[in-house]
């Protein structure tokens, strides 16, 4: 069986049922928590007026969403599509980058990811498990348009 991790919400909350998840990744990355965001409920990813999607939100789990949030709601509604629809032998398995690079490094936070110092870090830590990461990295990043891919979001992938 094929394993992916992805850096995408799964599991989204419904009426009776949150999602308990992000309040724990938030306690294993004291400092960084911010680097988890308040996932959208189900029905919130579904509806496709902002205003209404912000109130279902409020109803399902007692807070409004950001524009960060409702600016990827589609990309979530997609992913939430494909593995309703999913019948493969692939296991897809939520992860978070940031929790991945504090594990990987032992527990020692990192500068944020955006900056230079941040990007550089985490090539390091990569370097150590993959000698080969650099030239991978270099490749993706000539690849891809920073429109579409940022280079901190090519170290993400990366690492997971």
């Amino acid at each position: 069986m094929e394993r992916i991790l992805i850096d995408m919400p799964m599991g989204l909350s419904t009426p009776g049922f949150p999602r308990t998840i992000d309040a724990t990744l938030r306690k294993q990355l004291p400092k960084r928590g911010s680097t988890v965001f308040n996932v959208p409920c189900k029905a919130a990813v579904y509806e496709n007026d902002f205003n209404k999607a912000k109130q279902l939100n409020i109803e399902t789990e007692g807070k409004s969403l950001s524009i960060q949030t409702l600016n990827i709601k589609y990309k979530i509604k997609e992913l939430d599509e494909y593995l309703t629809q999913d019948e493969t032998e692939t296991k897809f398995i939520e992860s978070h980058p940031e929790l991945c690079f504090n594990n990987l490094n032992k527990g020692i936070l990192l500068s944020k990811k955006s900056t230079p110092q941040g990007l550089t870090e985490r090539l390091e830590i990569l370097q150590k498990w993959d000698s080969n990461i650099i030239p991978v990295y270099q490749k993706a990043f000539q690849q891809f348009k920073r429109k579409d891919v940022k280079s901190d979001d090519i170290v993400d992938a990366l690492c997971l």
